[in-house]
């Protein structure tokens, strides 16, 4: 990687401050130069302009006093409902102060008057990308805010999963589940978030955070997108993001993927077409379905069974009263050219319609209360059956495997994952309540436990 720090020889001087002309390069085509005439940052790629980040965008949002039970969610900055952001809730823009120029990095003071210096670290982190750390100085801070500026024509993708328009520009995109009354799930169906945003022309921008963040596109101005996480009492860590620039958009995603990890492939047979029923009724209707298939030819390489199937929500079992010979099932499931899945949650023995729990499943919830496997502090739910299991609790975690392996071991290939959405970092200016066995809450785990949800299951899959 070639990469390194240019400055020319001339410089700035403002009221004792220095300012040197400086350009950060990256394998000569990532470049990021600061322009002190105009307090702003300009990304550039192969010499041309891709965004700026002006330096009045780095802006505080301070309070009177940061505290452990308020749920700072940026997202209530924009939805104008009175009384869900603090009432004193303050935003200060940063002027540019001293700028300290290394061999791969540079350090630039962010000048913020009465509260004093902040600071933004940037350095090459690999070709094509740079790593920035937005720090505030010692303050009452509850959120941290910067506003890249690009063309008004600029198109926005990424941000997760959205189902209205998959060009974000005019939109404000959560990076966690809001309460939404207008939608008829109540909710903003923000179930896959990912906060990384890239402009058609070249750029990517993945902000390192699993707290409250959201992103408002072009909504105040045809040039801006506004970006404010909810760093709360983690405010001294500051604000970590990875800026990338490539010839095309598509190659962008690799950047992201380097950093978090790229996703495994689906077994080749997912990719076909798949058969379920919402709600099964018994062995006889699976068996049915899968002759009925086969009789007529129909292309289908995956069968899955939803619920009710076992004898109560994640009892790892099958229901005497509906199912026979499950294993048989299986085999004939097998033998016709199927792959075969079950839904599933991360709950365990929970009654479902008013059937009683079976001794077996019983004893399954009774182990995880006495032995510690939920949360040690439950928050709201939002399914009917308890908590999910605290899967950040090591002991915890191989349990729901060797119980997973129940079905992995009988024939099972896949899994509908489903709900594990009860972890929400808050409802308006208050936190859910959830703790954690690592010692996290709901404030990074909203983003996080899906992440452990898919994890347990996958790492049983043949």
């Amino acid at each position: 990687m070639d990469a390194g720090i240019d400055a020319s020889t001339d410089a700035h001087v403002d009221s004792g401050v220095q300012r040197p002309e400086t350009a950060l390069t990256n394998s000569g085509a990532l470049s990021i130069d600061i322009q002190p005439d105009r307090d702003v940052l300009i990304i550039r790629h192969s010499g041309q302009e891709r965004f700026e980040l002006p330096i009045n965008g780095f802006q505080l949002g301070t309070v009177d006093v940061v505290d452990y039970d308020t749920n700072y969610d940026p997202f209530y900055v924009f939805d104008g409902i009175p009384g869900t952001t603090p009432p004193t809730l303050a935003w200060h823009e940063a002027s540019l102060g001293d700028i300290d120029v290394q061999e791969d990095s540079v350090t630039i003071g962010l000048d913020y008057g009465e509260f004093g210096v902040g600071q933004l670290a940037i350095s090459v982190t690999a070709e094509r990308r740079l790593t920035i750390r937005f720090t505030g100085p010692e303050a009452p801070v509850a959120y941290l805010r910067l506003q890249p500026r690009t063309s008004a024509t600029e198109a926005f993708y990424g941000l997760g999963e959205v189902f209205d328009d998959v060009n974000h520009r005019g939109k404000i995109r959560a990076m966690q589940l809001e309460l939404d009354v207008q939608i008829e799930s109540s909710n903003n169906e923000a179930h896959v978030p990912i906060p990384v945003i890239y402009g058609h022309s070249g750029w990517g921008l993945f902000v390192e955070s699993l707290r409250p963040g959201v992103f408002a596109v072009a909504t105040a101005d045809e040039e801006t997108v506004d970006v404010i996480f909810g760093t709360g009492v983690s405010s001294d860590e500051g604000l970590q993001f990875h800026i990338f620039t490539e010839d095309k958009p598509l190659d962008l995603t690799r950047h992201y993927y380097d950093l978090t990890g790229y996703p495994r492939l689906p077994a080749q047979w997912a990719y076909g077409p798949w058969v379920w029923r919402d709600e099964n009724d018994n062995e006889a209707q699976v068996r049915a379905d899968i002759q009925t298939i086969r009789d007529l030819d129909l292309a289908t390489s995956g069968y899955w069974i939803d619920r009710p199937y076992a004898s109560a929500v994640n009892s790892f079992d099958w229901d005497p009263r509906k199912f026979d010979d499950p294993q048989g099932m299986i085999a004939q499931i097998h033998e016709l050219g199927f792959r075969f899945a079950l839904w599933h949650t991360p709950y365990v023995g929970v009654e479902e319609r008013g059937r009683e729990l079976t001794e077996a499943t019983a004893e399954l919830r009774a182990t995880a209360l006495e032995r510690g496997y939920y949360p040690p502090s439950i928050g709201i739910l939002t399914s009917t059956w308890g908590s999910p299991v605290d899967l950040t609790n090591p002991e915890a975690y191989q349990w729901w495997q060797s119980l997973i392996r129940r079905y992995s071991d009988a024939g099972v290939e896949g899994y509908k994952l489903d709900y594990a959405e009860d972890i929400v970092p808050g409802l308006y200016l208050r936190r859910t309540g959830w703790e954690f066995a690592d010692g996290s809450n709901d404030q990074t785990m909203h983003a996080r436990y899906q992440t452990l949800y898919h994890q347990v299951y996958a790492e049983t899959l043949p």
